[in-house]
């Protein structure tokens, strides 16, 4: 490992911890999204994806939570799958903590979960980027993502997610 990239682990989150992880989603998600996606929808979204009853559903079908952590201090969250050897793998979460935002800490996590990827196989990792979200965007495509597609997604009470597809080989 050179000595300028963050050594990052992903610890993974048991299907208990639940809470754990609603609860960092309340504390990231407003500060991440309030310049891009009205207070309503950002209520709706954490909803949907984050109750106990959505993160049940998720780890039924495959998706892996992982604490991202830097020195043994939790730092934020992602969660991806399912993963087989061959196959795309989605990148269905990937959250840091405001103010450990731009200490490299994300791209350290996407580079350990790279590795972990190209152990199993996976061809390539997938992920939606709100179209607006600039910043993320700018990131994903540091560390190695491209454009594939434009979606607009209707996620219901009138709210859609307009988003970009990206891609990165592996």
């Amino acid at each position: 490992m050179a000595s300028d990239e963050i050594q990052i682990q992903l610890t993974p989150v048991g299907r208990l911890k639940c809470t754990e992880i609603e609860a960092a989603a309340k504390r990231i998600w407003p500060d991440a999204y309030s310049s891009i996606l009205k207070p309503g929808q950002i209520e709706y979204m954490l909803e949907m994806m984050y109750s106990p009853a959505a993160l049940s559903r998720d780890f039924h079908s495959g998706i892996q939570y992982r604490w991202i952590e830097k020195a043994g201090a939790r730092n934020g969250f992602l969660a991806y799958g399912p993963v087989s050897r061959g196959s795309s793998c989605e990148l269905h979460k990937l959250y840091i903590e405001a103010e450990v935002r731009g200490q490299g800490i994300g791209k350290g996590a996407i580079e350990t979960l790279t590795h972990e990827l190209e152990k199993i196989g996976a061809k390539s990792m997938r992920l939606r980027v709100n179209r607006h979200n600039e910043t993320a965007i700018y990131f994903y495509q540091r560390v190695g993502f491209s454009i594939t597609e434009e979606d607009k997604l209707d996620i219901g009470r009138g709210f859609v997610m307009d988003d970009f597809l990206m891609e990165k080989p592996l």
